[in-house]
């Protein structure tokens, strides 16, 4: 422990910290009962990491979100559990310092003490933060079943180190495209996708698919697969109209939420579903008459109209991004990137979140797994002080706001003058030697990874391989043969065994080999599920792996939150 640390006993058992209002005017989360905001939450599903439930004192009872008084640090409360492992927290700590959370205060009561020491340990030596106060109690009281013993208590302060950089989005949800030999682009769609996977259209103010640049390449793409491309722009303009209706109150700061076309055998039989997020903030930020700034619409495409043939092609995200000329200051432009980022990423999350809760009325809708992400409002349209670089650090952070734990997409970005990857070193502090291969792309690696959240609907194959790696222009790519390794399953048990150390998160040398794994042979996959008993009847509600293999092939630089080698 260190010098600076203060040892003291406190008169106040450790669960008795009370929440403080957020002097901003936003609401703060109360500490005790876990009421967090948050518009991306969906019902039934577990969350990101800090979303836990709220039980006695041997359960989380989450994180919540307050400013401290006495010092203006924006402060944040983790109560400890032996129900889950020391590497939940480790990423749950790590997320929240990620996001800008500059004390945690952790609490643990009775045998889960020595994991509140050990926490503190691992992220202090991690240099993620400090300890600045350490608190012990010992208190009894009384109790609705008869008297209670007294117990310890234990409350640590962590403050975050002034150099920290992180993200909240875990290792293997990132990656980066690098194309290889004379190609310049990354390939709009992979030949032969192994998950689902959709590709970002960097739109135009009149919601149309064509014109020049990306969207002249999905025109080529589109209607290589027989889709009538006419057919969008009226489609999204009655999206917009759609979404300021069913919206009328919203305000800024205030949900909005995702609307869905009708009658689409009308309207664009090639579409099996279409979808449209507005962005308030923007929505009077472009011409007279235009709605449309920021919006962000998933368009899922029908089976036999999907690009190069492939049932993983599921779709198109159309982001009409803002343009330079439209704002006065460089500042405000990027400003408005972020949002517009921020609103593709929510867009995303909510489709999964009606994927998983419209599942049992029969919906045929596919979760989306990968989204690759193009640099839009970075080509001609930037404004005309601003840089490539300044614009991709401003996607990367509107995404990582907008980002949700199982609910959001893997994210691989399109190379675009390396300006994604080094914006992504600058931000989080990932290796300045990324790994480049000639065999893998970075989908696969991210599939590979221990974190990253497998689709529902998946959850009982058995098998991953590996996405075409396509190296030409977007409109004719070449791709690679495929490969398939084979993954392990087993039960979550982590709910009933005492915690267990945590591991770094496996890291991939040079050669592209992982370490952790190749000193293991193999890495554990978790497998979680929930189970409905309201109905009589058990009907599993989510399957969510997580996988690795014993050797990592990485396209470019995977980088994030720690992560936990074994089970959640």
């Amino acid at each position: 422990m260190a010098d600076s640390t203060e040892l003291e006993k406190s008169e106040t058992p450790a669960t008795d910290t009370q929440p403080v209002e957020d002097p901003s005017g936003d609401a703060a989360a109360d500490i005790e009962t876990n009421k967090e905001v948050d518009h991306h939450a969906d019902e039934g599903d577990e969350g990101d990491a800090a979303n836990a439930e709220v039980n006695d004192s041997t359960t989380v009872t989450g994180v919540g979100t307050v400013i401290d008084t006495a010092t203006g640090k924006r402060t944040e409360r983790i109560q400890l559990s032996l129900a889950r492992p020391l590497g939940f927290y480790e990423r749950t700590a790590y997320e929240r310092f990620a996001t800008g959370t500059e004390v945690i205060v952790v609490t643990a009561l009775g045998n889960a003490i020595s994991l509140a020491i050990q926490l503190a340990d691992v992220l202090e030596e991690k240099q993620y933060c400090k300890k600045s106060k350490v608190m012990t109690s010992f208190e009894g009281g009384e109790h609705p079943r008869g008297p209670r013993h007294p117990t310890a208590g234990i409350t640590i302060h962590l403050e975050r180190n002034p150099t920290f950089k992180g993200s909240k989005i875990p290792q293997g949800m990132v990656g980066f495209h690098k194309p290889e030999g004379e190609a310049k682009f990354t390939p709009i769609y992979d030949d032969k996708p192994m998950q689902t996977f959709a590709s970002v259209n960097a739109g135009d103010y009149e919601l149309f698919v064509g014109g020049s640049a990306l969207n002249a390449a999905f025109k080529t793409t589109l209607e290589a697969a027989e889709q009538n491309i006419d057919r969008y722009a009226p489609l999204h303009k009655s999206l917009v109209e759609k979404a300021l209706k069913e919206n009328p109150n919203a305000t800024k700061g205030e949900d909005i939420r995702l609307v869905e076309a009708v009658n689409l055998s009308e309207h664009h039989p090639d579409l099996h579903a279409s979808f449209c997020r507005i962005c308030f903030d923007l929505k009077d930020k472009g011409p007279e008459g235009c709605k449309a700034v920021g919006a962000v619409f998933l368009d899922i495409f029908r089976e036999d109209k999907r690009p190069k043939g492939a049932k993983k092609n599921i779709g198109m995200i159309y982001v009409v991004g803002p343009k330079g000329k439209d704002f006065g200051s460089k500042e405000e432009f990027l400003g408005a990137v972020s949002k517009t980022a921020n609103n593709l990423m929510t867009a995303l999350v909510d489709y999964n979140g009606l994927v998983k809760r419209t599942r049992r009325d029969n919906r045929d809708l596919d979760r989306l797994d990968v989204a690759r992400i193009a640099l839009f409002s970075g080509g001609v349209y930037k404004h005309e002080d601003a840089t490539k670089m300044e614009v991709a650090e401003k996607i990367i952070e509107g995404i990582t706001t907008g980002y949700r734990y199982r609910l959001a997409p893997r994210v691989t970005f399109a190379f675009d003058d390396n300006v994604f990857q080094e914006a992504w070193k600058q931000m989080t502090g990932a290796p300045d030697k990324p790994t480049t291969t000639t065999t893998t792309t970075t989908d696969e690696a991210a599939a590979k990874a221990p974190d990253a959240p497998q689709p529902d609907k998946q959850a009982d194959e058995a098998t991953a391989g590996k996405p075409e790696e396509a190296a030409a222009e977007p409109e004719a790519p070449e791709a690679s043969q495929d490969d398939t390794t084979k993954e392990q399953q087993q039960d979550d048990t982590a709910a009933e065994k005492p915690t267990e150390e945590s591991k770094d998160a496996p890291h991939t040398d040079t050669n592209g080999k992982d370490e952790t794994a190749a000193a293991s042979g193999k890495v554990d996959e978790a497998q979680e599920a929930e189970t409905d008993e309201t109905t009589g009847k058990e009907e599993a509600k989510e399957d969510d792996k997580e996988e690795s293999s014993g050797k990592e092939e990485m396209n470019g630089v995977v980088g994030g939150a720690p992560t936990e080698n074994g089970q959640e």
